[in-house]
């Protein structure tokens, strides 16, 4: 087939469409996964319990409910961070073993533990997604 044909040229076209687009942003990428969708519904279910629990004496523990808001929105990218991490430093089965869900396996303290932690680990995310997707930009561009 040569190369002059309709396919040829819609193919060579699209084709440099689509290098022309800027990479989407890794961190809209990530809100608009269905894992995203699920470690926010697991914050919010576990956390929002706590919250309503608390609600009865609201002025005593205000900032208690607050940091419990604002760590319902940071989990899913603090258990990103942690699962990106954990996946480049142990083996796979090692990875199973912490990751999964069962009588022998640690998924829920280790989920917990992020929980703890998932302020600090889900600001240090996106600050690293912003600085890194800016970097890339910057070095798109002609100067």
């Amino acid at each position: 087939m040569s190369k002059n044909g309709r396919f040829y040229l819609k193919e060579k076209s699209r084709k440099l469409n689509e290098s022309l687009k800027p990479e989407p942003h890794p961190l809209i990428v990530f809100v608009k996964s269905w894992d995203f969708i699920g470690k926010l519904s697991l914050s919010s279910i576990s956390l929002g319990y706590i919250i309503y629990s608390l609600c009865d004496n609201a002025e005593l523990h205000r900032t208690a409910i607050v940091i419990m808001g604002i760590t319902i929105a940071l989990y899913p990218f603090a258990k990103k961070m942690t699962d990106d991490g954990l996946r480049h430093s142990v083996s796979k089965k090692s990875f199973e073993i912490i990751h999964g869900t069962g009588s022998r396996n640690f998924g829920l303290i280790y989920a917990f533990l992020v929980m703890v932690a998932a302020i600090p680990l889900g600001c240090v995310y996106l600050l690293y997604h912003l600085i890194k997707y800016r970097k890339s930009l910057s070095v798109g561009k002609p100067s």
